[in-house]
């Protein structure tokens, strides 16, 4: 094993609706619990608008029939992510029912 300069890794999820909310809450729950990374590295949303208009415009040339879907998929990690923000103001077994990761709920409670 070695370095490679000239390696690409390909990372990706092959989510449902389902698991994109529940990893989205999680990532929600995440930063509301670790504040100091939002404070010192900053928010992605600007990078997360430009990956949606991104692949809007890819879809429109290149399979229109699939942006309903995109822009679905889109709100739904926005909601879920608002709702894993204020996972305190949520009854904990809708916590543990939107998450992704259940077995961390049993830990903190």
């Amino acid at each position: 094993m070695g370095y490679a300069g000239n390696a690409c890794v390909h990372h990706s999820h092959n989510y449902g609706l389902k698991e994109d909310f529940r990893r989205s809450f999680d990532i929600g729950v995440f930063h509301r619990c670790e504040p100091w990374l939002l404070e010192n590295f900053g928010c992605a949303q600007k990078e997360g608008k430009k990956f949606v208009l991104q692949e809007l415009g890819y879809l429109a040339k290149h399979a229109p029939l699939r942006m309903p879907e995109a822009l679905l998929r889109t709100a739904i990690k926005v909601t879920a992510y608002q709702l894993g923000k204020r996972y305190d103001k949520l009854l904990p077994d809708w916590n543990k029912r939107f998450s992704l990761n259940r077995k961390w709920w049993q830990q903190t409670a």
